[in-house]
């Protein structure tokens, strides 16, 4: 597995449908209830840039939000993540 690219946050957010309602607006320090992490690499290195984007739903409408956290933030065991999948056929092997 590797890091997403930032369309694919977008593309993932319009294409995916299986969302499950997220409770309420607020999550400061942890991920919101049923959101999903796009797995990426920051764009930039301040602590006050958004790092990367989540997707959840919230009454039935979709969201693509942005994310803020520092160097030391510990995402939970229970956090979702989406992950690009390494094609095996691209790998070089020597």
């Amino acid at each position: 597995m590797t890091d997403c690219t930032l369309e694919m946050a977008l593309h993932f957010r319009l294409g995916y449908r299986q969302l499950t309602n997220s409770t309420g607006l607020k999550s400061q320090g942890k991920a919101p209830a049923a959101a999903i992490t796009i797995a990426s690499m920051p764009l930039e290195k301040t602590d006050d840039f958004p790092k990367g984007f989540y997707i959840r739903r919230i009454d039935g409408c979709d969201w693509l939000r942005g994310y803020t956290c520092d160097a030391r933030h510990q995402f939970s065991p229970d956090d979702l993540f989406l992950f690009k999948r390494r094609d095996p056929l691209s790998e070089t092997f020597i």
